[in-house]
């Protein structure tokens, strides 16, 4: 990290682990979140499942409904009903631009199946909320939620230039990220090229609930991070974090005394980025130098720095390996290296072939770091890749916090973009460039929220 995915030229073929074909050529693992700094984390209920409200049709008159936000089907809205089964089903139906309409004459229509009595999805005006283009090779949280039913998103899949299909995203189980939906009469399991409903409450972006009763003492966590910060930051971390916020770092370890016990919890999970007024003065620079020294601390107490990839990886945060010379064991064993966890810990690699096809709009095409915390990817390559296929990019080094990317992660923690990765922390080199492809449900959304 920072890093990118497949270029808009030419699509490659990459594998991600339940197969494994006969025959690799190289296996790659780059710095890039399986890690977290400490405490407990507590249960999260997502900050914005209130973004989406469901009201009966006698109500489909009084509210904002929540269109699919195309030139060619804003009179579509999004619907539910439950099934005989139990089971709720997403769908569309018709509605007029105007605002108001009566919706109780449409049906609510999912594939070959429709109903005449079903919820409308309307916008909370707490929100901001947004179609997300959702990119084969990632995993769509922490912009899904509870939207739909038990934990379940929405999404919509274009197929073609006129037909637009909505559905269920899974948030756990067998078919979790994928877009359940049927077409044609039958049921479709899409991983990847759908869109994802995403939202924020505009006054408190990224904010988790957490379980009152699994809060732990305010004391407790302030010792905790105390020490963390005593045993791990050095002098010139201190020293850089004091030039890029231009605030002493006494200053940032005194005010963590005045913020909330859950926000305190959050420094200590793995969330990407913490909405809080002390990244001004260097809180999310201060997590990002605690990760990293963290887990340098745990590679060596492991002995992992005998390791003869070791220098070559902590200089350069990437190792590309002949996997025609190697077993699932060395694969282990170089994860064990780059990770600092005991073996048992590691699962052994298994692999599925993914065909990556250039998409303009996938977000992972701009220069990005993942989280804040050391992470480690592993492609297999089952050709040979040139620049015309557009490969992978990963900026050399670029995995330790010196004094230049703690200064753009500086200005980028304090003020990210109100869409897309960017505003949860998977920060973007040029986050203007990355809303480019995100629909917006609602222009005067992002108008209050700049105000």
């Amino acid at each position: 990290q920072p890093s990118r995915g497949a270029s808009r030229t030419s699509p490659s073929r990459t594998l991600t682990g339940p197969r494994l074909p006969p025959t690799m050529r190289a296996v790659a693992v780059a710095t890039a979140a399986a890690f977290f700094l400490g405490g407990t984390a507590a249960t999260k209920v997502h900050h914005n499942h209130h973004c989406v409200v469901w009201f009966g049709q006698d109500l489909g008159r009084y509210i904002h409904p929540i269109s699919l936000n195309n030139t060619d089907d804003r009179g579509l809205g999004i619907c539910r009903w439950k099934t005989q089964g139990g089971t709720y089903r997403i769908g569309t139906y018709t509605r007029s631009a105007e605002r108001g309409q009566d919706v109780t004459a449409a049906k609510c229509v999912s594939g070959d199946e429709d109903a005449a009595t079903y919820e409308v999805a309307a916008k909370s005006h707490e929100c901001t909320i947004w179609w997300h283009d959702q990119a084969f090779n990632a995993l769509p949280l922490p912009l899904m939620t509870d939207y739909a039913v038990d934990g379940d998103g929405i999404c919509k899949v274009r197929y073609g230039s006129n037909e637009v299909v909505v559905g269920l995203l899974h948030g756990s189980g067998e078919h979790y990220a994928k877009c359940d939906h049927i077409r044609n009469g039958h049921r479709v399991l899409l991983e990847g090229g759908f869109f994802l409903l995403g939202s924020y409450d505009r006054a408190r972006p990224y904010e988790a609930t957490i379980d009152q009763k699994e809060l732990r003492p305010k004391a407790e966590l302030l010792a905790e991070i105390r020490d963390f910060v005593d045993k791990y930051i050095t002098d010139e971390d201190q020293k850089m974090i004091e030039t890029v916020t231009k605030y002493p770092f006494t200053d940032l370890v005194r005010d963590l005394n005045n913020e909330s016990t859950i926000t305190l919890m959050k420094v200590l999970s793995q969330d990407r980025w913490i909405f809080s007024e002390l990244n001004t003065k260097g809180l999310h620079l201060l997590r990002c130098l605690l990760a990293e020294r963290m887990t340098d601390a745990r590679r060596r107490a492991k002995g992992m720095h005998h390791h003869p990839d070791y220098e070559q990886f902590m200089e350069e945060g990437i190792l590309l390996k002949n996997f025609s010379t190697m077993t699932n064991e060395d694969l282990k064993d170089i994860l064990t290296m780059v990770s600092g966890y005991d073996e048992k810990y590691i699962p052994s690699p298994s692999w599925e072939l993914r065909v990556v096809s250039a998409d303009p709009c996938d977000l992972n095409l701009d220069l990005h770091v993942d989280t804040f915390q050391p992470a480690w990817k592993m492609w297999l390559y089952t050709e040979d890749v040139s620049e015309v296929q557009g490969p992978l990019h990963y900026l050399t080094g670029s995995h330790r916090n010196d004094l230049k990317k703690l200064r753009w992660l500086y200005n980028i923690s304090n003020n990210p973009p109100l869409y897309g990765p960017g505003s949860y922390g998977s920060f973007r080199m040029d986050s203007a460039a990355s809303t480019d492809c995100l629909n917006t449900e609602d222009d005067a959304s992002l108008d209050d929220r700049t105000a």
